[in-house]
């Protein structure tokens, strides 16, 4: 039965439409659809849908289990030159079928006649679009695709299909049929085949000492050889897919009386010419390929010049679909190395070398484009690959090897073959299931982070996470420059393009009216010059997923707006052309070149985010008739540590050379043969910089570039030891000019490189992106030099995380009034060591929105994360409002959730609007989401609650000491350990200072020895109210202790030593290696009455003991408690309902964890109450323990415990209506 379907599902998607096919394709993947008996298509088409509509018919329907229902229809499209507009329209016409027929969405074939290639497409309606001010007709459709057909890569939806179709268990829900069309599973599966295959050539580099030699004297390693190599490969296939590659110079063949035709009237040496290459067969001309090769260059040129304007001359975009497959097959056919023999010269000789307007590459006697920007230079200028010694074989790129599904070949072309690569950029209404350029982009993200076969990568920003950062920071931008409403720009940014196509259409034209707001159309220049002059900086831009969601954010507004620059007579006639400078590519081109900044740290992140770049300029490039150049990105991308403006304490740049003029230096000549590229058009230095910029964005002559690159180089080095002369640091220079060789400096100068922008400007509009989150624990080195900085002795403090520090330089970076978006975790808004980047939140910005994720996993690989989006503008005005939601979901996050969440719209999120004043609390600063004082609903109640537990209360931390327990060194060994020490034969889980009963007796102890052995607590054995003890135990040594008075201990502690050792090493401090790292006083541990407390924890879990009891650092102790309060009082409330909803409210959490350490622990209030009074809850207290002890009476515990509740929402006044809520809590 499987091989039936398996038949039919590829006789189907492999060949172009055809309707009985799809309609059995639907009843095998629907298994009880109702389709209609003769379905016949109707070409009864709205007015607004005809331009691009011809007919259809709505053949069947479906209703799953969960009453939702499906529509089956197949719709034949006219051909219609705006694709973006065609689109819309295509979605529009489901939408309005939805509608009519009470559909909740449409499993659709989309097609031509006469082409080969059609859309499985699977549409809903988007209902999370929120917009008082619009109808409810304008509430767009969503569309996901499949590209199928004779022409097409057809294994994704092969793949998808299947999943359903072969499962005769069940009949699946609208839900599982739109899961199909998840492109974030198909990136997934993506990423690991090229993750696998970009491995594979990095280690098989790794494996050849003749290239380890050449990387080693070059200065690049096998991993940035490889992530190049599959990049280039990759942008490969999108220009392959484009019909860019391999068009045709001369054809194969021509019809005898068509090559009379055209050989009539020229010269005899052409014919004469046409006749040696041609000869005649029958009736017609065949190339001959011998006779070919030994023409000369300029005979080939005479040949091609034949057939130019003829239907024979080559055509940008007609080019061969299997190129890349077809130049592998003939290199193996030949003996020859695939990627030496012809990947190389077609990298570094064609697509890389301007030919003189020349686009014939003769070894491959083909047209290929001459690309420029750097994509396809080498490595490094040094690299000559006429004396590369190494070699990757063919095998690597193609072979016969079957994969685990059965497919032949598992080379890096044999992959890349089976999926379909689409030029077409994702859109948040319309998504191609393929490999499109925003994939590729995540994809490489991924593998920034894989250094082998054991790397899982960091995951990408999810793309609505990445389009919605993108469309809120351009909404504020433009409220900002402008001073229109945020409702109005809000319409033209998330919804522009459905208002732009109905308000040109013909019944937009009939009615005279427009949908767009009056603000929008009234002020279209000043919007449209608003987004042409935006300054947008990223500071860690990893793959470019924010950078090129900015500039689709901004061509795509900018497209929108043409139609308002217009006068209104022209746009209702529908009567006008776009002019040229308003066409997406030089949009883009202009946005990139203008308003774009980036830096990494990684040389292979700049090298990715520039791919991308290029790639979503060749997805726009239009004009076939003549391609255009790339630009060269080197000043708008670069290398270089953000967070660093200095080397070694020493400021390499005074920020007042931007405020004044700066002589070029005298000493600095240039090559006479080069005074035209480098005549100074300003004397002020870095005008010049900035100037020398220009031109090397736009070059495509690779000299000039490099001749440009040098003197630009030379000139900020000029400023730079100006900068230190004036510092009083010349004697520094020669050190710091050792930098210059190096491909990723430790710092980045800002205000130099982008110098224009601080000047024009006073710094960027808009800072965004997703900084690395990188704790201080284990990575001492990165923070050490970070402390010392001038960013350093502004905020660093303990415990902080390396994106704190983003976030003040980035606060640095903007403009007065900029705007800053980033995602990272939501820990800082409590966390001890984000004190001062709260406090400088609180000095220096408006927090506009605050999103915490919570428990919804936001990054697949990220376990245990949780994540924030924190939006906030630089200024200060106290009666902007912050709107913050928290959402409730768990689980990892699916693109309709985050739509739900970030469209305000998600019936499992809670919202908040919170004024500035009530967002910080105390003098920590803390920030409560739902603001520390409120007016409405729960919000209210809660507010009420945390106000009456503070009055006339003490805090916990001021009446008794908190500490932690010890920091033991290393309680056992664990894998990491035996991955690092393979020679000292351990074993997994060997007691090192916690040591089982078992071990304890294997070590045969003395009396004295014994003494040092203590009862040992984990963090899990703390219940309410009591402990269990461990089974283990803790030897307990001392920095002072003697280790010659506990020899066994010795014994045991010396097989672990180098491991100890290099932990001491790692703390960078100078205890005995034999030592806890830090011991505690141990009357915190001997004191008979305590309360104990795990580190982290869902409820609110207080132990009780009165024995010595000894633990981690993940246990918390509460001793020497104030005689006013007594312990089992205390013991009451802090295991209350009230305590809890005081430390889930006010205390600290790590999503829905309550994190329970020394300063949220501290800041408990404690009611006062007479010793009296706290009698009642000494009793019921000991009648708790008394049942927790007997290990039974459940039912009296719990009775108990409602008892304590209720004494205590008496004596803190509770109303019914405060008690109702507490009681529902789930705690």
């Amino acid at each position: 039965m499987d091989r039936a379907k398996r038949k039919l599902l590829e006789t189907t998607i492999q060949s172009s439409f055809d309707l009985q096919k799809f309609i059995l394709l639907t009843r095998e993947l629907l298994k009880s659809p109702k389709i209609k008996s003769n379905p016949v298509f109707t070409n009864k088409v709205k007015a607004q849908f005809r331009d691009s509509v011809k007919q259809f018919t709505d053949f069947g329907r479906y209703r799953d289990s969960e009453n939702k229902v499906l529509l089956l229809v197949a719709v034949e499209l006219k051909s219609y030159k705006s694709v973006a507009r065609s689109r819309a329209m295509q979605r529009n016409f489901i939408k309005d079928l939805l509608q009519r027929e009470s559909a909740d969405a449409a499993l659709v074939a989309f097609y031509e006649e006469d082409h080969s290639d059609w859309r499985i497409s699977f549409v809903k309606i988007d209902y999370n679009f929120v917009g008082s001010t619009l109808e409810e007709d304008l509430t767009p459709a969503r569309r996901y695709s499949f590209l199928v057909g004779k022409n097409e890569k057809s294994h994704t939806a092969m793949q998808q299909l299947a999943i359903i179709m072969f499962d005769d268990t069940i009949s699946p829900t609208v839900s599982q049929i739109e899961e199909i069309f998840n492109i974030e599973k198909v990136t997934n599966e993506f990423f690991l085949i090229y993750k696998d295959k970009y491995l594979e050539l990095k280690e098989c580099l790794e494996s050849q000492a003749e290239f380890l030699s050449m990387a080693e004297k070059l200065n690049f390693t096998a991993e940035e050889f490889a992530k190049k190599l599959m990049g280039q490969l990759s942008f490969l296939y999108f220009l392959q897919r484009k019909g860019w590659l391999g068009v045709t110079a001369n054809p194969r063949s021509i019809p005898a009386t068509v090559a009379e035709e055209l050989l009539v009237n020229k010269p005899s040496n052409l014919r004469d010419l046409f006749k040696k290459v041609y000869n005649l067969n029958k009736d017609q001309y065949v190339r001959s390929t011998a006779a070919l090769r030994d023409l000369t260059d300029q005979q080939i040129m005479t040949l091609n010049f034949i057939f130019t304007n003829t239907p024979y001359e080559g055509k940008w975009g007609t080019g061969d679909k299997n190129f890349i497959r077809r130049i592998f097959t003939n290199a193996d056919r030949n003996g020859k190395n695939f990627y030496s023999d012809y990947l190389e010269p077609l990298f570094y000789n064609a697509l890389n070398e301007e030919r003189g307007g020349n686009t014939y590459y003769r070894p491959f006697n083909c047209m290929i484009p001459f690309l420029n920007g750097g994509l396809f230079q080498p490595i490094v200028e040094e690299y000559d690959m006429d004396q590369v010694t190494f070699e990757i074989p063919n095998e690597l790129f193609s072979n016969d090897n079957l994969t685990k599904e059965g497919d032949k070949g598992d080379g890096i072309l044999d992959i890349f073959d089976r999926y379909a690569f689409t030029v077409k950029e994702d859109e948040p209404l319309e998504k191609e299931v393929a490999v499109d350029p925003e994939m590729l982009g995540k994809v490489f993200e991924n593998l920034l982070e894989v250094k082998d076969r054991k790397s899982k990568g960091a995951y990408y920003t999810p793309r609505e996470i990445v389009h919605y950062m993108c469309q809120e920071s351009l909404i504020n931008y433009l409220v900002t420059e402008t001073g229109i409403s945020y409702e109005d720009i809000n319409i033209l940014i998330r919804y522009g393009d459905i208002i732009a196509d109905a308000d040109n259409s013909k019944a937009a034209a009939h009615s005279g009216k427009f949908l767009m707001p009056e603000s929008i159309r009234k002020n279209a220049k000043k919007v449209d010059d608003a987004l042409d002059d935006i300054r947008i900086a990223d500071p860690a831009v990893g793959s470019g997923a924010f950078p090129l969601g900015m500039i689709n954010e901004i061509v795509r507004a900018r497209m929108n707006l043409t139609l308002y620059l217009l006068p209104d007579e022209y746009v209702l006639n529908r009567n006008y052309a776009l002019p040229e400078q308003r066409k997406p590519y030089n949009l883009k081109l202009r946005t990139i070149r203008h308003s774009i900044h980036a830096v990494d740290i990684e040389r292979s992140a700049v090298e990715i985010t520039k791919l991308r770049l290029w790639l979503s300029l060749v997805v726009d490039e239009d004009n076939f008739s003549n391609i255009r150049p790339l630009p060269n990105l080197e000043y708008n991308i670069m290398c270089g540590n953000s967070l660093l403006e200095e080397f070694e304490g020493n400021k390499l740049f005074n920020e007042t050379l931007l405020e004044k003029h700066t002589e070029i230096a005298a000493t600095r000549e240039p090559n006479i043969e080069q005074m035209d590229i480098f005549t100074p058009q300003s004397q002020n230095i870095l005008d010049e910089i900035y100037a020398l910029q220009e031109k090397v964005f736009a070059t495509s002559d690779i000299k000039q570039k490099i001749a440009l690159k040098k003197q630009i180089d030379e000139y900020e080095w000029d400023l730079i030891e100006k900068s230190l002369i004036e510092n009083g640091k010349a004697r520094e220079i020669p050190k710091i000019r050792e930098l210059k060789r190096l491909n990723s400096k430790p710092y980045f100068l800002w205000k130099l490189n982008f110098a224009k922008v601080f000047r024009d400007k006073g710094g960027f509009d808009v800072v965004i992106g997703n900084p690395p989150y990188v704790g201080e624990k284990g990575h001492k080195e990165i923070f050490r030099p970070l402390a010392n900085s001038q960013l350093g002795k502004r905020f660093y403090q303990g415990k902080i995380d390396l994106f704190y520090l983003f976030f003040h330089k980035s606060i640095d970076l903007l403009k007065v009034q900029g705007h800053l978006a980033f995602i990272t975790t939501n820990y800082f808004i409590t966390a001890t060591g984000a004190q001062n980047l709260r406090c400088d939140f609180k000095e220096r910005t408006i927090i506009k929105r605050l999103i915490n994720f919570n428990e919804l996993r936001i990054f697949e690989s990220a376990m245990g994360q949780h994540n924030m989006i924190t939006i906030l503008q630089k200024g200060s005005n106290a009666a902007v409002d912050s709107y913050n939601c928290i959402t409730r979901r768990e689980g990892n996050a699916s693109p309709s959730s985050l739509q739900r969440i970030l469209s305000w719209n998600d019936p499992d999120t809670d919202y908040f609007r919170v004024t500035q004043m009530q967002l910080y609390d105390g003098s920590q600063a803390y920030i409560r989401m739902l603001g520390h004082t409120s007016v409405d609903d729960n919000r209210n109640l809660i507010n009420s609650i945390l106000n009456k537990l503070q009055n006339n209360a003490v805090l916990l931390g001021s009446i008794s000491s908190i500490n932690s327990g010890a920091d033991v060194t290393i309680s056992k060994i664990t894998k990491k350990h035996l991955a690092n020490f393979p020679y000292l034969n351990l074993n997994h889980n060997d007691g090192v200072f916690v040591i089982s009963e078992a071990e304890i007796e294997s070590m045969g102890l003395t009396q004295q020895e014994r003494q040092v052995i203590k009862p040992f607590i984990k963090n899990s054995n703390i219940l309410q109210y009591n402990i269990e003890l461990s089974n283990n135990k803790l030897i307990y040594l001392k920095w002072e202790d003697d280790i010659s008075l506990y020899p066994n201990i010795k014994k045991h502690l010396k097989k672990y030593k180098e491991i100890l050792e290099d932990q001491v090493t790692r703390y960078e401090e100078n205890y005995p290696w034999y030592s806890l790292h830090r011991p505690r006083d141990q009357r915190i541990f001997e004191s008979k009455a305590k309360i104990l407390v795990p580190y982290r924890s869902k409820k609110n879990i207080f132990g009780y003991y009165e024995n010595p009891v000894y633990s981690s650092r993940d246990v918390f102790y509460i001793t020497n408690f104030d005689e006013r309060f007594d312990v089992k009082y205390l013991l009451a409330f802090l295991n209350s309902k009230l305590s809890y909803v005081w430390l889930y409210y006010r205390g600290k959490k790590k999503g829905e964890i309550l994190e329970l350490y020394q300063t949220p622990l501290s800041e408990i209030p404690i009611k006062k109450i007479p010793q009296e009074k706290q009698e009642v809850f000494i009793k019921l207290v000991n009648k708790v323990l008394a049942c927790l002890i007997q290990d039974k009476h459940m039912n009296k515990y719990i009775q108990y415990q409602d008892e304590i509740n209720r004494n205590l929402y008496q004596f803190y006044e509770l109303t019914t209506q405060e008690i109702e809520f507490i009681e529902s809590l789930n705690i």
